[in-house]
């Protein structure tokens, strides 16, 4: 019997009870001879109800592969130490009631090491546990690895850990991998973001400093994009209480001034049209729906104009929509929302729910088409 079936495992024939043998022999020499041959047997044995040259032992490794993939996404350990973990009292499993605690000594930190997965995940391992005892009855470790034959592979000390079966499983259903290392590195640097405390995360992932900066350490754009926004409220030459709302939408000091970058058939920037604002250096963007809403709308009106005015040359039009576009763009890309922000103004433009602001001119130039 391999399990309960309450379990759900598939019966592979690997564990039954030994039957005696009439012969001379020791009953539990031929009991542990047939055993073996059984095992074997049904190892290199191929499963006819499942497409593919996978046998019995593959599909084994391949839940063992799935297990170890799990255990490194809940634990953040490192892969290499989780393929070395034993099966045996040198862990410590802790039950701290929200989440498990392992524990193990970990040789080049010179101590002894622990790593914490959800409570969620306990019922899920103890069910893994118990799948090793049926079909790894005699391992020593805690991701083991099955040879066609039946037995067990025999590790190096400097192993690696083996998840081929997966990751080809993977390829041919079209699923996206994650590598063990990249698992690692996400988790590190998520933790590192949302925490901003370099020792604490250093800590959790069970390295120094150092360690972290040199091996582990990512760009972060949301952090950047926190710490420009910071700099620039801190010295920003026009201050927030003489900002008032621009004729485009945004904000300035009511100082025109044009960028250097200006092209020369958009106007000069005069509180007037529209499109100056888009290059004065005085005016700023507003982080927020109604303002994105206000620049699709804007550029809609700038594309109405350009199809009653028919031009083989570029015109202002035209600029003034690129330049409307890249802003678009950046609210698309920059996250936090704001993806949202610009899917919904659009689908209100593709309504003909306009922003107030612009709304009556395209109407009237609507009214011309």
């Amino acid at each position: 019997r391999t399990a309960s079936p309450e379990a759900g495992w598939l019966d592979l024939g690997y564990c039954f009870d030994p039957t005696p043998h009439p012969g001379g022999t020791p009953r539990h020499v031929v009991a542990r001879y047939e055993k073996t041959i059984a095992k074997r047997r049904a190892a290199a044995a191929p499963i006819e109800s499942i497409s593919g040259d996978l046998k019995r032992a593959d599909w084994v490794n391949l839940r063992v592969q799935a297990e170890t993939m799990m255990f490194l996404a809940m634990t953040g350990m490192n892969s290499a130490q989780a393929y070395s973990l034993p099966l045996e009292t040198s862990i410590k499993y802790q039950n701290l009631g929200e989440k498990w605690r392992v524990r193990l000594y970990k040789n080049r930190k010179g101590g002894e090491v622990y790593f914490d997965f959800y409570k969620e995940y306990r019922p899920h391992f103890k069910e893994y546990l118990a799948f090793l005892k049926c079909f790894f009855p005699d391992t020593k470790h805690l991701f083991p690895r099955m040879l066609a034959d039946g037995s067990e592979y025999k590790r190096s000390p400097d192993s690696k850990i083996s998840v081929y079966l997966l990751r080809r499983l993977t390829v041919e259903k079209s699923v996206p991998w994650v590598s063990p290392s990249t698992i690692r590195n996400t988790r590190i640097n998520y933790f590192l973001r949302r925490s901003g405390d370099e020792e604490l995360a250093s800590e959790v992932a069970q390295n120094t400093v150092s360690v972290l900066k040199e091996h582990y350490e990512k760009p972060s754009q949301q952090r950047a994009m926190t710490e420009i926004t910071r700099f620039w409220n801190a010295n920003d030459h026009l201050k927030k209480d003489v900002l008032v709302t621009s004729i485009e939408g945004g904000l300035c000091n009511g100082n025109p001034e044009s960028e250097d970058v200006t092209p020369p058939e958009i106007p000069e920037p005069n509180c007037v049209t529209p499109s100056g604002c888009l290059w004065c250096v005085n005016h700023r963007d507003i982080d927020e729906f109604e303002y994105v809403w206000k620049l699709v709308t804007f550029k809609f009106l700038k594309s109405v104009e350009l199809i009653l005015n028919m031009q083989v040359t570029d015109t202002p039009a035209d600029l003034v929509v690129e330049r409307l576009a890249e802003k678009i763009d950046f609210f698309r890309q920059s996250g936090g929302g704001r993806t949202e922000w610009v899917i919904e103004a659009e689908a209100r433009i593709d309504e003909g729910d306009y922003h107030p602001s612009f709304a009556k001119n395209i109407e009237l130039l609507e009214s011309l088409t």
